[in-house]
């Protein structure tokens, strides 16, 4: 397994219930077997009557009060560009009402559980006020843990509104502070006994907003560029995720070139074919040239070692047939070819650069194997571990989605 080096924050809320979202797998075809794992911020929560265990260390929080939430957002918004605006990622989103209500529609009625999300459309901007549709599947009251509707329609949707009064605060900030008013009671609800599960306390993340694309929106500004008709991801665990939608469906999803110089160039556009809705499987189609792949064997052929285990607090027994394959860790940024690779893996899966780990080599002969197992680590299977407890800051951080490279 990789070691977990870099932060990440945390999933939850003030009442400190939180859970973990389906770990996801990106598969690319290739000619090789690699596994680069990348982190996101999951969740782990137990009910409220739960005995709770207190980290004796905890994350340093995220902004909390609205000054230092407008201060972030400001500092983003101006780190973005004003040239920004004019890219693909921005000047290829759907501006259609009836077609963001049709693809809400669907999103919200994925046949298994997607906890944390929510498909938002703009109805309308301007004058200091925002409105947005909310799903009904968006509910106060509603049962987290019900079957999905098989189809809805624009009449299965509610307005929510959010102003400036008086010139002051940032209307996506108080939009984020609307949502959170009309939705945080039926967040973070047990809806599926595979969701793992933590008995320590850790800061949550704060609730983020995303487009169709998985950019951040970061400021009212970027609000009114949506404008009308525009959709807007809601995910209350704060880290962006692919949905899967359905077997079959396709995303096209486009992602900067990073050449070796570390300059971006054109961009590409990668097809993401979901092939599985539990657990979450996108087949990727040409993210790894020949080359590259010629280059990643070439590196590890002489650095490969026994793979590594994590063994749980309650394991028994000779463990030395659970995995027997060989691995190696691609130096992290260690050479342009590398550090261009991560920025690839970065830009598809829209999360931080700063939350990925080596790229991990894994090579399969004949007979070997590696058994069943999660590929993030429930800090309640490590109790006896303080080491890998402060791994993964207690439920804190953890991994999802690692995307394989074949």
């Amino acid at each position: 397994m990789g070691k977990h080096r870099e932060k990440k924050p945390a999933f939850g809320k003030k009442s400190r219930t939180s859970r973990v979202p389906m770990v996801a797998s990106l598969l690319a075809a290739a000619a090789l077997v690699a596994a680069l794992q990348w982190l996101l911020s999951s969740s782990a929560a137990t009910d409220a009557g739960s005995q709770r265990r207190r980290a004796s260390s905890s994350s340093p929080a995220s902004p909390s009060s609205p000054r230092e939430r407008r201060a972030a957002s400001e500092v983003s918004a101006q780190r973005r560009g004003a040239d920004a605006y004019s890219g693909h990622e921005w000047r290829n989103l759907s501006r259609s009402l009836p077609h963001c209500l049709s693809s809400q529609a669907e999103l919200m009625s994925i046949p298994v559980p997607w906890p944390g999300f929510h498909a938002l459309c703009i109805e309308s901007f301007g004058d200091g006020e925002v409105s947005v549709l909310l799903h009904a599947r968006s509910a106060r009251h509603g049962d987290a843990g019900g079957e999905p509707p098989l189809a809805a329609g624009p009449e299965e949707s509610r307005v929510l509104r959010a102003g400036v009064q008086g010139g002051g605060g940032d209307l996506l900030e108080l939009l984020v502070e609307a949502l959170q008013a009309e939705l945080a009671e039926g967040e973070f609800r047990q809806v599926d006994q595979m969701v793992s599960t933590s008995a320590y306390d850790f800061h949550p993340n704060p609730w983020r907003l995303f487009t169709t694309n998985g950019g951040p929106v970061l400021s009212g500004a970027d609000l009114g560029q949506l404008g009308p008709g525009a959709a807007l991801w809601l995910y209350t665990g704060g880290q962006f995720l692919w949905p899967g939608v359905r077997i079959g469906h396709k995303f096209r999803v486009p992602i900067p070139r990073v050449a070796e110089d570390g300059e971006h160039s054109e961009t590409k556009m990668v097809e993401m074919t979901t092939a599985s809705l539990r657990p979450l499987v996108l087949v990727l189609s040409g993210f790894l040239s020949d080359g590259e792949c010629d280059f990643i064997k070439s590196y590890a052929a002489s650095r490969m070692v026994p793979s590594g285990l994590a063994v749980m607090d309650g394991t028994r027994g000779d463990q030395s047939d659970v995995r027997t394959s060989t691995q190696t860790f691609m130096q992290r940024g260690g050479s342009p070819r590398i550090r261009a690779l991560e920025e690839r893996a970065h830009n598809l899966t829209r999360l931080p650069y700063d939350n990925g780990e080596n790229i991990q080599v894994v090579r399969y002969e004949k007979g070997q194997k590696y058994g069943a197992h999660r590929d993030f680590f429930n800090p309640n299977d490590y109790h006896r571990q303080p080491s890998m407890l402060r791994s993964v800051e207690y439920g804190a951080r953890n991994r999802l989605p690692p995307p394989f490279f074949y």
